[in-house]
């Protein structure tokens, strides 16, 4: 035993002192995000080991960096930069922080980039001052720049990266239909082909729709829904739903906002709103969760199970919680509290059991949200 926590620890020592010593371009294992210099003049890509024990600061300079997205095997981070113009681009980065250049430049702001399952191309939004996005892909060396979607609306609020299918044939990302005169309709999640051909609603266009995810077996998407026509003696109204992949079979899962699933498909990540406080919470794909179950007495004082609860990951009452992201393991979630001030914002990781949560970080940027791969 004490030889297999020797070589464990060896091993991790390793793996870390390569990494931040520039002797390897792969964050592997590593939680990358976006932080506040101490002096709060600039936001800056960091990269920092799930326990907290090492942290490095990636990008340096006059810079405002954020978004950033790890490629599936560790070695690129591309992520959205402000320039001097105040125009947002697209550059990357080793995993060591080196080679920095530039990917992508559009007419307006190109932000929120996400990789393809394979790690060969590159999805992002181009927005514009006026609400309108469009959806490009890229080449990683920055080659075969296309733009396959043109003048999709948006809201003034954020927005959220397009979601790849696991077989990277298609891409879900959220718009508000602005043709013939439809801008009055709620934003919804749109599928398109790669190739920017076959774009159709997913779903339809009457009900609010938005973040979705992809399961790990492509099957299903899950995503925050809010109807249009509220019913105080439903409680389905709004939350997470869940919809196969062919705009079939719609199913109200749980309140809450902001579901990924879990690496190998058997839990959902998402937050919810319990005693005054967002908290990540963990449920199964039907909605029923993996706590203990709520216990019922009958009138003859008899003691029943109930469903499985959802179980509360983020214990710790933090305000703002959001953005939770799995370990590439499925075994623990990071995430990141919003307070509304830069200084008190924190990363966190907890173990799915809810216990032993760390802070790695202080001065975390609000709404970019963390990677790990």
């Amino acid at each position: 035993m004490k030889k297999i926590l020797f070589f464990t620890w060896l091993f991790s020592f390793l793996i870390l002192t390569a990494l931040f010593t520039g002797c390897s371009n792969s964050v592997k294992g590593m939680i990358v995000y976006a932080g506040i210099a101490g002096d709060g003049r600039g936001s800056f890509i960091y990269a920092v080991s799930p326990d907290g024990s090492a942290k490095k600061q990636l990008t340096k300079g006059a810079r405002a960096d954020c978004y950033p997205a790890v490629s599936p095997d560790g070695k690129t981070i591309v992520f959205s930069a402000l320039g001097d113009d105040y125009k947002y681009r697209i550059y990357a980065m080793d995993g060591s922080g080196k080679n920095l250049r530039k990917v992508a430049e559009t007419k307006n702001d190109a932000i929120l980039p996400s990789w393809s399952t394979d790690g060969s191309r590159i999805a992002f939004l181009d927005r514009t001052s006026d609400h309108t996005t469009c959806l490009y892909i890229v080449n990683p060396d920055g080659t075969k720049l296309v733009k396959i979607v043109d003048g999709a609306g948006h809201n003034d609020d954020y927005q959220y990266p397009p979601e790849w299918s696991r077989d990277g044939k298609m891409i879900i990302y959220s718009r508000k239909n602005m043709d013939k005169g439809l801008d009055v309709l709620p934003e919804c999640i749109y599928m398109v082909n790669t190739d920017g051909s076959g774009e159709v609603p997913f779903g339809d266009q009457k009900q609010t729709r938005y973040d979705g995810n992809w399961s790990p077996d492509n099957k299903k998407v899950v995503y925050y829904s809010q109807k249009t026509e509220f019913n105080y003696n439903r409680q389905d109204n709004s939350g997470i739903f869940v919809m196969n992949s062919d705009g079939s079979a719609e199913t109200y899962l749980a309140a809450g906002y902001r579901p990924v699933w879990s690496p190998d498909g058997s839990l959902i990540a998402y937050t919810s709103m319990s005693e005054g406080y967002d908290r990540v919470f963990l449920m199964y794909p039907d909605g029923t969760g993996p706590g203990k179950s709520e216990v019922f007495t009958n009138m003859e004082g008899e003691e029943s199970g109930g469903d499985p609860i959802p179980l509360p990951v983020s214990i710790d009452n933090s305000p703002g919680v959001k953005d939770p992201v799995w370990s590439p393991d499925g075994k623990r979630i990071a995430f990141v509290t919003d307070t509304g001030d830069q200084a008190k914002n924190q990363l966190i990781v907890a173990d799915i059991s809810g216990n032993t949560p760390v802070v790695l970080s202080n001065n975390v940027l609000g709404r970019s949200r963390p990677d790990w791969k």
